[in-house]
């Protein structure tokens, strides 16, 4: 069975639900909570785009972490491209005719045909000057791509690392410490060569049925080798990181499409968490607190970190908050606790599974609500700004998608 973790798929709902709250903040339709908490949180954001790459890179490392799932660079692209991409194209078309209408845009025909390609391209994001911003979360989906065309390459190498690092080459008598008379030469022969697929740790580690005066070294170079595997992993990790630092530096504001790092800094954590090599709390309790904890932190990081005149926004929102993310992550990969378990509750979880669409969506319920504010009541008044507003147009929007993904995983489920 493929390894699941149902407190993500909650993630992945509140993540898309303080994007959606974001752009309704910026679109005059959340103006009523402008002093409350609620729009400090959502307007920052607590949660951006960036929880989607290191998610999504961290799922599908989890995933591909047996290479027979690895699927080939043609049948995977053509999964991503079908599920994806249609939904796109329909969500751009519609957001270019409402547009032409509300602002005559074809005043420049060139220039908004130009635009119209590069968004169905998903061209835009890596040449944002040749066209105006059309469709506001086709950015996500050019970078998407660009990593998708990369992860089984990636995924093969990090398992072609990890397998040669897992079962080591069997140590010289020279490696052992205190090696005396007496030994066996069936039993050293178990202790240094284990089978093929043997914990090798595990093995050395084992007391020997006759060792009589031998003392064996704790570290021997199987668990060297292990250390050095878990060394390069991190290293690869934080060699990410600097990468993210140095493009902020470069550019001021880290461009989009360089976001896929984050994607990949998601690839080598989930390898690290499948290998076992980040330290995670034993116990539910531990496991909540250390959840809370980074849930404060994220807030704190998006909402009064201006007030820290020390700490670049840019550093703030693309390098502290993706590594917040990361451990999030990792803590509700971890499956212990209470807040895991209300992430894992069925219906948070199917919601939560169709987030992508209401994330693609939600761009065009915006434009239709402002194309009825400027035809239709002139902007005289807006019966979109109000809570009982805000909460209708959610429930419409995430029932919706909710309903489309469970009607197309049915129809897969047939097929």
């Amino acid at each position: 069975m493929k390894p699941y973790f149902p407190a993500l798929d909650g993630l992945r709902l509140l993540a898309s639900l303080n994007i959606v709250l974001l752009h309704f903040s910026t679109s005059d339709l959340l103006t009523y909570a402008k002093n409350s908490t609620l729009f400090s949180a959502t307007s920052t954001p607590v949660f951006n785009a960036s929880v989607f790459f290191v998610l999504s890179g961290f799922i599908y490392s989890v995933i591909f972490g047996n290479p027979n799932r690895i699927p080939r660079i043609g049948n995977f692209m053509k999964e991503r491209f079908f599920r994806l991409y249609p939904l796109h194209i329909v969500c751009t078309l519609l957001i270019f005719a409402i547009t032409i209408y509300r602002t005559h845009i074809l005043d420049n025909p060139e220039f908004a045909l130009k635009t119209l390609a590069l968004h169905i391209s998903l061209l835009w994001t890596f040449v944002p000057n040749l066209g105006f911003h059309l469709n506001q979360p086709s950015w996500t989906l050019s970078v998407f791509f660009l990593c998708y065309s990369l992860t089984p390459a990636f995924c093969k190498m990090l398992n072609v690392y990890y397998e040669s690092g897992s079962v080591p080459p069997a140590p010289s008598n020279r490696d052992i410490a205190g090696c005396v008379e007496g030994v066996r030469s069936t039993e050293l022969n178990a202790t240094m060569c284990p089978p093929k697929g043997a914990d090798s740790t595990s093995l050395t580690n084992r007391p020997l049925k006759n060792p009589g005066h031998i003392v064996i070294s704790k570290e021997l170079p199987q668990t060297l080798s292990h250390k050095t595997m878990s060394s390069s992993l991190w290293g690869m990790f934080l060699f990410f990181w600097v990468i993210l630092i140095l493009c902020i530096n470069y550019f001021g504001e880290l461009p989009n499409a360089l976001r896929g790092i984050e994607f990949f800094c998601g690839l080598v954590l989930g390898r690290l968490f499948l290998n076992g090599k980040i330290p995670l709390p034993k116990k539910a309790i531990f496991n909540d607190t250390a959840i809370l904890t980074v849930c404060i932190l994220l807030y704190l990081n998006s909402t009064h970190s201006h007030a820290l005149h020390f700490i670049n926004s840019q550093y703030s929102y693309h390098i502290i908050s993706p590594l917040l993310y990361c451990i999030l992550v990792v803590l509700l990969a971890n499956n212990r606790g209470l807040f895991v378990q209300v992430l894992s509750l069925k219906w948070i979880r199917k919601i939560g599974k169709a987030s992508f669409y209401t994330y693609l969506l939600h761009s065009v319920l915006i434009e239709f609500l402002h194309l009825y504010l400027d035809k239709v009541v002139h902007w005289k008044y807006n019966p979109f700004n109000n809570i009982l507003a805000t909460i209708l147009l959610i429930i419409i929007l995430y029932g919706t998608c909710t309903a489309y993904n469970e009607w197309k995983v049915r129809k897969e489920r047939e097929k």
